[in-house]
C-alpha cells in the first residue's frame, strides 16, 4: 500500500482524463480532500500549487471563491438565525426575510470574495433611495454585517468588506411616526364604524389594542359572549394574506373581555354577514368573522383601504409633524393604549391588553394626548397638620 503523502507536499502527474495535460493535488492543513489544479505543463501546475501554499500560508485560501453574497445570506440567516432561534416569531422571521431579498436584490449576485467597500456602500445607497428609514437600513447594514463575518469564520471570504463600509448621512428619517387619535376623534370613528361592512374590525382595533393580522383572522368561534380568544394571525407570504396559528410573541395569545357596545357591533355585523353569504356565489372562508365580499381573507391593502376611506368622509385625522393625515389601522392600536392610558388605566393592565409588554407599550404605543402634564397641579401637596 503506497504511502500517504504528508499534508503540504503535494503530487504532479499527467492527467489520464485529458490527454496531454498535467494534473496536481495539493493536501493542506484544515481540509480533509486534496486541492486539485490542472495546467498545460508540469511547470504550470507546480506554480499553482505553489499559489496554493501561499495563499494558506497568508491565510487568503476560501473553501469556494465562487460564493455569492447571496448565498452566504440565505445560509447564515437559516444557519445562524432560525437554527438558533427555534422559537422566534412568524414576524421575526418574516422581517429577516424581508431584509435578506431586499440586499440580495441589491448586492446577492456579487462574488463574495471579490466585493469591496464601495460596492457594499453603493448597494446600501440603492437601498436607501427606496427611500427606507434610519431603522430599516441599519437593520439591512447589521444583517449583512454580520453575515460576511460569519462567512470569514467559516473560511468561506478572507476579508468582510462591509466593516469598513457605512451608511450615507443623508438617509432619511423612519418613513412613519405612529399617532394616536384624541378621545373626541375615537368617539366619532366609533360612530361611523356603524354603518361600515367591516366596521366592527376597526372598532376591535380602537377598543382592545388588536393589531391588524390578528383582527382580522378571528374566527366566530373564538368568540364566547363577551370574552375574545386571540390566538392566530393573518401573515403575508409571497404578497399574499394566510391564516396561521402563531402570533408575533408568546405573550400575543390572551384572552380579552370586550365591552357592551363591541359586542353588540359584532351581533349586528354577524347577521349582516349571513345575508351576505348567501347572496355570493362562494364563500372561501365561512368560520372568518372578517371577510372579503367573497369570504376571502382580508389583506393589508383592503384593510387600509375601508379605514381610509371612513376617516376621510368623516374628516378623522391624526396630527404628524407633516401635518394631519387619516390614521392607519396600526394606529388604532396606538389609540387604544394612548386613550387607557390618559383615563388612568395600569400600564401592566394595557400592556396585558394588547399582548405586549410594559417596556414596549412605554417605548412604542403610548402618546400624550393632552399639550402639558397635570399631574403636580392635580396632587394634593397640603402636608398633614404638624408635618
Amino acid at each position: 500500500m503506497p504511502k500517504r503523502r504528508d499534508k503540504g507536499s503535494g503530487s504532479i502527474y499527467r492527467d489520464r482524463e485529458r490527454p496531454g495535460r498535467w494534473k496536481g493535488e495539493l493536501r493542506l492543513e484544515g481540509r480533509s480532500r486534496p486541492y486539485v489544479r490542472r495546467g498545460k505543463s508540469r511547470a504550470e501546475v507546480a506554480d499553482k500549487l505553489n499559489e496554493l501554499r501561499r495563499q494558506h500560508a497568508a491565510g487568503e485560501l476560501v473553501e469556494n471563491p465562487k460564493i455569492t453574497v447571496g448565498e452566504i445570506l440565505r445560509n447564515y440567516v437559516e444557519r445562524e438565525i432560525y437554527a438558533k432561534r427555534p422559537s422566534m416569531s412568524a414576524t421575526t422571521r418574516d422581517r429577516y426575510r424581508w431584509v435578506v431579498d431586499g440586499l440580495d436584490e441589491v448586492i446577492g449576485k456579487r462574488q463574495a470574495t471579490r466585493v469591496t467597500a464601495r460596492q457594499v456602500e453603493d448597494a446600501l445607497d440603492m437601498l436607501a433611495a427606496r427611500p427606507l428609514g434610519r431603522d430599516a437600513m441599519r437593520r439591512h447594514f447589521d444583517v449583512l454585517n454580520n453575515a460576511l463575518d460569519w462567512a470569514v469564520g467559516r473560511r468561506e471570504i478572507t476579508f468582510n468588506p462591509a466593516k469598513h463600509a457605512g451608511l450615507g448621512a443623508g438617509i432619511a428619517p423612519e418613513q412613519f411616526d405612529r399617532q394616536s387619535l384624541d378621545p373626541t376623534d375615537a368617539r366619532r370613528l366609533l360612530v361611523a364604524l356603524e354603518s361600515e361592512r367591516n366596521g366592527p374590525l376597526f372598532a376591535m382595533m380602537l377598543l382592545l389594542g388588536l393589531r391588524p393580522g390578528e383582527a382580522t383572522a378571528i374566527a366566530w368561534s373564538a368568540i364566547d359572549g363577551h370574552r375574545l380568544t386571540i390566538n392566530r394571525a393573518v401573515r403575508h407570504s409571497h404578497g399574499r394574506p394566510e391564516i396561521v396559528d402563531r402570533l408575533k410573541t408568546a405573550r400575543s395569545a390572551r384572552v380579552v373581555d370586550m365591552p357592551d357596545d363591541l359586542v353588540a357591533m359584532l351581533d349586528r355585523h354577524r347577521a349582516r354577514q349571513a345575508a351576505e353569504r348567501l347572496a355570493a356565489p362562494t364563500w372561501v372562508h365561512p368560520e372568518l368573522v372578517f371577510a372579503s365580499p367573497r369570504g376571502g381573507v382580508l389583506d393589508n391593502k383592503q384593510v387600509n383601504r375601508e379605514l381610509r376611506s371612513v376617516c376621510e368622509q368623516t374628516a378623522i385625522e391624526v396630527t404628524t409633524p407633516k401635518g394631519r393625515r387619516p390614521p392607519t389601522p396600526y394606529e388604532l392600536r396606538h389609540s387604544c393604549a394612548s386613550l387607557l392610558a390618559d383615563r388612568g388605566t395600569p400600564l401592566t393592565e394595557i400592556a396585558d391588553l394588547l399582548g405586549t409588554s410594559v417596556r414596549m407599550l412605554e417605548r412604542h404605543y403610548r402618546h400624550l394626548l393632552r399639550p402639558s402634564v397635570a399631574a403636580a397641579r392635580d396632587h394634593d401637596w397640603r402636608l398633614a397638620e404638624g408635618g
